[in-house]
């Protein structure tokens, strides 16, 4: 029995309860609709803005729409749509410039995930997505800017082999709220 003396615990969700929907805002490709469903349905400090289909180079002008958001967490989720049609090479200088273009907008903290895998590719391609991903990740670091490693997905994808099936949108939800949660303060 708990005596009343004893501190109530309280819920991450009464904890943040106050904040802003757009504490954190999760921005990319098609992979945001069903992760910052999950995000969006555990805490009303989440907005996902999901662009179907978008590539890199196309991120920097939906950030530019967006503006500055001082008081906000962005996570750019992208890369998946590049993979077919660009080399490791082009992919990260896109990378570089989309991060360029992010600092110069105000936001509380930048983060970028990682490509998640895709069944729907052969090695070629897969192994180009580990190394745009280890590139990226080291890229990060030296720009001062998160990383989040969205990994071991491969068992929760669709039959698409492509996007993530329920349990993999709820598993990539939390890989990216566990990385937030400590920017909050």
């Amino acid at each position: 029995n708990k005596t009343s003396s004893e501190p109530r615990k309280v819920s991450f969700g009464e904890k943040y309860r106050n904040r802003s929907k757009e504490t954190v805002i999760v921005i990319g490709d098609s992979h945001v609709r069903g992760v910052g469903r999950c995000l969006e349905r555990n805490s009303n400090m989440y907005t996902s803005k999901p662009y179907p289909g978008i590539k890199i180079q196309q991120v920097g002008d939906r950030l530019k729409q967006m503006g500055d958001k001082p008081d906000s967490q962005v996570v750019v989720v992208v890369g998946t749509n590049n993979l077919k049609s660009d080399g490791s090479v082009v992919m990260l200088d896109e990378y570089e410039d989309l991060i360029k273009t992010a600092q110069g907008l105000r936001y509380k903290k930048l983060s970028f995930a990682s490509i998640p895998e895709r069944k729907d590719v052969g090695d070629f391609h897969n192994s180009r997505r580990l190394g745009v991903n280890d590139g990226l990740k080291k890229m990060c670091a030296e720009k001062g800017v998160g990383f989040i490693e969205i990994s071991n997905v491969r068992q929760h994808l669709g039959q698409d082999g492509l996007h993530l099936n329920y349990v993999g949108q709820d598993k990539v939800a939390y890989e990216i709220f566990t990385h937030c949660k400590q920017y909050l303060n």
